[in-house]
């Protein structure tokens, strides 16, 4: 009992008497503590077509870990609750709540049961980040589309010279 209390009590006078840690100086030309540095740039909102472009990124990867699910429920068409995985994005997760061999299954061992599992895991894992890109894209701020300016004549000018004339146009056509 003394010796846990003598413990107790140099472990709070470690941490009452302790100092801050003195660093090193800064090198000569370094800049000081005290000067305040400038502010980083805002960071720039993406083009609006982002939106669309990460939407379809978002759908892609949704299907393709849909279809790798879908795959695996054909391949291991006995497993337990194998066709759950044919249910997008919550089927996975109930074909895990059954992970196992079954009754009748042939030439099925732990590790077999153990792969199928973290299969099903990876394929709803993949499924929620599409789902989240797809969100993302929806909800995602975008810089202000600014309109294109308007086609036409800006300014004529006219110019007459000895034995010449000229006429010039400026404009955004």
């Amino acid at each position: 009992m003394t010796r846990r209390l003598v413990s107790l009590l140099l472990c709070a006078l470690t941490l009452l008497e302790a100092h801050s840690a003195l660093a090193e100086l800064p090198p000569p030309g370094a800049p000081d503590a005290s000067v305040k540095l400038a502010a980083p740039p805002p960071l720039e909102s993406p083009p609006p077509a982002a939106r669309g472009t990460l939407a379809l990124a978002g759908t892609g990867i949704f299907a393709a870990w849909y279809g790798a699910a879908i795959l695996e429920s054909y391949a291991w068409s006995g497993a337990p609750a194998h066709d759950r995985l044919r249910i997008p994005v919550v089927g996975p997760w109930m074909t895990m709540a059954h992970a196992g061999c079954a009754s009748g299954e042939a030439n099925c061992t732990d590790a077999i049961a153990v792969i199928r599992a973290i299969l099903a895991g990876v394929s709803a894992v993949g499924q929620i980040g599409g789902l989240a890109a797809i969100a993302e894209a929806g909800f995602m701020r975008t810089a202000v589309a600014t309109p294109a300016p308007a086609a036409g004549i800006h300014s004529v000018s006219f110019a007459a010279g000895q034995g010449s004339i000229g006429l010039g146009l400026s404009g955004s056509f």
